[in-house]
C-alpha cells in the first residue's frame, strides 16, 4: 500500500463563514459580530499551518470582500501562512496580494483581459498591465479536459473534484479517485483534491483533529499534491 507522511501542510483550508465553529446564526441581528468570530477561526486554522488559507467568501459583494480580505491577510501574515484570494482580481489588485483561484470561466476571462490589456470584475476580467503576475494562479477542474485547459491558460495549481461524496454536493456522485488520478497525469501542475475529505482522529498534547489518513493516502498514491477541506478546517 502507498504510505507517505501527511500533515495539515498537505492541506488547503477553505474558508465558508457559515460553517464557523463558533457560528451559529447569520442573521441580521448579528450584525457584524460575526466577523470577530470568523476571524477567531481563522487564527485556530493558521495555528496548525496548512500549505495556504483560500478565502472563498464569494457571496460577498467586491468592496465587502476586499474589505474582510485585508483583516484575513493580517492573521495569515502572522502565522506566516499563505492566503488565496477567490474570485475577485480587484482584491488581488487593491490589497497586493497576488494570490488568486478561479473558475475555469474566470481564468478564461482573466487572461482574455490580460491580453486585451483591460481592467474588469470578479469572474469576468482581470487588471492587466496594473500588477506583476500572480504568485499562485489556481482553478477548479472537474474532468481531464478543463485540467489541460488550465494548465495551458497558466494556472499554477488546480483543486479536482468533487472526488468522494460530500453534503455540499448531495445527491450528485462524486467523480472518485479514479478521476484524480486521470487528472494528475494529464498535467504536470499540482493538484489538490477536494470534496468529501474529513478529519480525524487526535494528534499530540493538543488533541488536534488530523486530516484522514486512508482518505489522504489514496489522495496521494494518485499522484496528488494534497487536499483541499472545507468543513472539516472551519470547525477545528
Amino acid at each position: 500500500m502507498y504510505r507517505r507522511e501527511y500533515a495539515f501542510s498537505d492541506v488547503i483550508a477553505v474558508t465558508n463563514r457559515k460553517l464557523c465553529a463558533a457560528e451559529q446564526t447569520m442573521t441580521s441581528e448579528d450584525g457584524n459580530a460575526w466577523k470577530d468570530r470568523f476571524l477567531a477561526q481563522i487564527k485556530r486554522i493558521c495555528a496548525v499551518h496548512p500549505a495556504a488559507l483560500l478565502l472563498r467568501e464569494k457571496d460577498l459583494a467586491p468592496e465587502e470582500y476586499t474589505a474582510l480580505a485585508g483583516e484575513v491577510l493580517a492573521v495569515c501574515k502572522e502565522y506566516n501562512v499563505d492566503c488565496i484570494l477567490h474570485s475577485c482580481p480587484e482584491a488581488a489588485e487593491y490589497t497586493g496580494n497576488y494570490k488568486l483561484h478561479l473558475s475555469l470561466s474566470g481564468l478564461r476571462a482573466l487572461m482574455t483581459a490580460e491580453t486585451a490589456g483591460t481592467a474588469g470584475t470578479a469572474e469576468t476580467a482581470g487588471t492587466a498591465g496594473t500588477h506583476p503576475a500572480y504568485d499562485m494562479l489556481g482553478c477548479s477542474v472537474h474532468s481531464v479536459e478543463e485540467a489541460l485547459e488550465a494548465e495551458a491558460l497558466g494556472a499554477t495549481y488546480l483543486v479536482a473534484g468533487h472526488i468522494y461524496a460530500t453534503d455540499c454536493k448531495r445527491g450528485v456522485p462524486p467523480r472518485g479517485t479514479s478521476f484524480l488520478r486521470d487528472v494528475c497525469t494529464a498535467v504536470s501542475l499540482p493538484i489538490y483534491a477536494i470534496g468529501g475529505i474529513h478529519l480525524e482522529g487526535k494528534a499530540g498534547a493538543s488533541d488536534m483533529p488530523r486530516p484522514c489518513r486512508q482518505q489522504m493516502q489514496e489522495i496521494f498514491s494518485c499522484g496528488a499534491k494534497g487536499a483541499s477541506i472545507m468543513s472539516g478546517m472551519m470547525r477545528l
